[in-house]
């Protein structure tokens, strides 16, 4: 009987290690393991005096790789469980010169807005600008290379900041938004295909683009963790892993496992502590860093309503963004008037977070919202949650060191570890689930 070893007990190897199972059943042996006394690893949920919060991914896309997750959650049987998201999440807001700018979210929208209607000509130009065909490009000599300086910098470093907390001087284009490059590459223009898109687009799709979990995210790994609990060894770190004559041999603090293949889930930095021959190359794999401050009032203190709003760069602030939980996702409070707020702090650009007090942030991000939103009165909970080397940056010539790193890999141990997770190939949960499921299913 073959045995399949999964290293990691987040989203990715909970995922592979359940794609493994569908495929060959009771056919072949599978073991998870995971050095943390719990599994999940980011996907986390957190009850306090009454609010939820989940400390690290709090929704997914329904559109593209979300069908996998869709998926996934029904196999789960957690259809019961799936929540879209308020029509007022499509109100989405930028803090910029000083105020809180609505984003227009139609073209009758984008046309009256001041926020972007001096950018609808760049728009009518883009559709005529050829593709530079370039190996690899930066996220801001994408935009402005397509648009302009302007563009690049109001509009699309905020999103750069919401996704990757990183700098969008440094982080790859074709890497962070690959669908972006592709349309470049086949359409010619991001406009064209986008275009393009919004005429094919599933409707319901379209009526629904984000959910979550009624009980948070951490219903997904939690169950995922009760398929496998028979697969699933915890608190068990991997000192090593080599090759050996029938495949691959991997040590553990409590003993020695032989597998056939093995699927390495683990954040990059991880790597080198039971491979030390790649601890040189994954240098360059660089993380972000970013704290959360959650806040709950039991009471509306919103005067705007909608997703949330970013912060760009340029406006110097001291908080990358603020999410609109409860009105995102009012399903989950546990009364009509309770308001959820999280302040996203750090990143490569923002405020160490790793040095600062949680009195501290808590402080900045009462004074940021005191300032973007008017916002006066205490909250009833605040607490702060820190992810520490969390987000993967795929800065300038990631997809070559991606491959070379393989290469390295498949050299070393015969093509039979495979590194899988968001350090590579997709942050999301929705990416990692993606990835898991067309590995796990070859």
């Amino acid at each position: 009987m073959k045995h399949y070893i999964v290293i990691g007990a987040g989203i990715s190897g909970l995922a592979t290690a359940w794609f493994l199972k569908q495929r060959f059943g009771a056919t072949v042996k599978i073991t998870i393991l995971e050095k943390e006394e719990r599994s999940g690893g980011w996907i986390k949920t957190v009850q306090r005096e009454g609010f939820l919060f989940d400390t690290g991914p709090r929704s997914c896309r329904t559109r593209g790789s979300g069908q996998a997750t869709l998926q996934l959650l029904e196999a789960l049987g957690l259809q019961d469980e799936i929540i879209p998201c308020s029509p007022e999440a499509r109100h989405r807001y930028l803090f910029t010169q000083g105020h809180l700018k609505r984003l227009p979210s139609s073209l009758l929208g984008a046309c009256l807005s001041p926020l972007t209607r001096r950018f609808l000509p760049l728009l009518w130009k883009e559709r005529n600008i050829p593709p530079a065909n370039l190996a690899d490009e930066t996220i801001a000599s994408f935009m402005t290379r397509r648009f302009s300086k302007a563009f690049a910098e109001e509009l699309f470093d905020p999103l750069t900041l919401g996704i990757y907390a990183g700098n969008s001087h440094a982080l790859s284009f074709p890497s962070c938004f690959p669908e972006f490059a592709n349309h470049e590459k086949h359409y010619g223009s991001l406009v064209r295909a986008l275009w393009q898109q919004k005429r094919e687009k599933n409707q319901k799709m379209n009526q629904f683009p984000i959910i979550t979990l009624k009980g948070g995210m951490e219903i997904l790994t939690r169950s995922l963790g009760h398929a496998l609990k028979e697969h699933l060894v915890l608190n068990t770190p991997v000192l090593s892993i080599s090759p050996s004559e029938s495949g691959i041999v991997v040590k553990t603090s409590q003993k020695q496992l032989a597998a056939d293949h093995v699927y390495v889930c683990t954040p990059a930095h991880a790597i080198p502590h039971f491979i030390p021959p790649l601890a040189e190359p994954l240098k360059q794999f660089s993380t972000a860093t970013v704290a959360a401050v959650h806040l709950g009032w039991n009471k509306s203190v919103l005067t705007k309503r909608g997703f949330g709003y970013l912060v760009p760069t340029k406006e110097n602030e001291p908080i990358l963004g603020v999410i609109f939980d409860s009105s995102v996702f009012p399903q989950q409070n546990q009364h009509e008037k309770q308001t959820r707020l999280t302040v996203m702090l750090g990143g490569t650009v923002g405020v160490p977070v790793v040095e600062m007090s949680d009195d501290a942030l808590i402080a900045l991000s009462k004074k940021s919202l005191y300032k973007h939103l008017g916002l006066q009165q205490p909250p009833h909970v605040a607490f702060v949650s820190r992810a520490i080397n969390a987000i993967p940056q795929y800065t300038l010539g990631h997809q070559s060191r991606v491959t070379a790193l393989n290469e390295e890999i498949d050299s070393l141990f015969h093509s039979k570890v495979t590194l899988m997770g968001s350090s590579w190939n997709g942050v999301s949960v929705n990416d990692c689930i993606q990835e898991s499921y067309e590995r796990g299913r070859f």
